[in-house]
């Protein structure tokens, strides 16, 4: 439970996008990973919806979009959070919540029918990514959250 103004309009989200890096994993992470969120006064599981690269191991960063495996929660935009599972730890930065993805008249499918599933959630971070495009100048080395992160407040995580 968070306490906050009214006039915020506070809104629980199931998923998040976040700009992540892993700072120790055995294996691989793939869509569908589970590991526990810890954000300010958040400690729930949460499973990888969708990539923007197809697999990551330790030392890696990556755009991800995670959805929370018991109920909605109040994360806001910026909030910094450790996730972790067994021996694997990682860092992160949420970059976007779920309403505000879903703004009325939007449309996340570039005007093609509403998919359902793994194929949504990966064109909601495909449609994040192209909108951080434009921030990211001349800082076009590939990574898709660069535009994000720079707008965040500079720092990495």
């Amino acid at each position: 439970m968070a306490l906050v103004d009214e006039r915020i309009k506070p809104k629980a989200s199931w998923e998040f996008n976040a700009d992540i890096a892993i700072l120790t994993h055995s294996t691989t992470i793939t869509p569908r990973y589970q590991a526990v969120i810890h954000c300010e006064i958040i400690r729930q599981a949460a499973r990888v919806v969708a990539m923007d690269r197809e697999r990551l191991r330790s030392g890696d960063r990556a755009c991800v979009r995670f959805r929370f495996i018991q109920r909605p929660e109040y994360i806001t935009p910026n909030a910094r959070f450790v996730f972790r599972e067994g021996r694997t730890k990682g860092i992160g930065v949420v970059m976007e919540t779920e309403h505000e993805f879903h703004k009325p008249g939007a449309d996340l499918t570039g005007g093609a029918a509403r998919t359902s599933g793994a194929a949504a959630a990966a064109a909601a971070v495909t449609a994040a990514a192209a909108a951080a495009a434009p921030a990211r100048k001349d800082k076009d080395d590939g990574d898709q959250c660069a535009g994000s992160r720079d707008q965040a407040g500079g720092s990495s995580v």
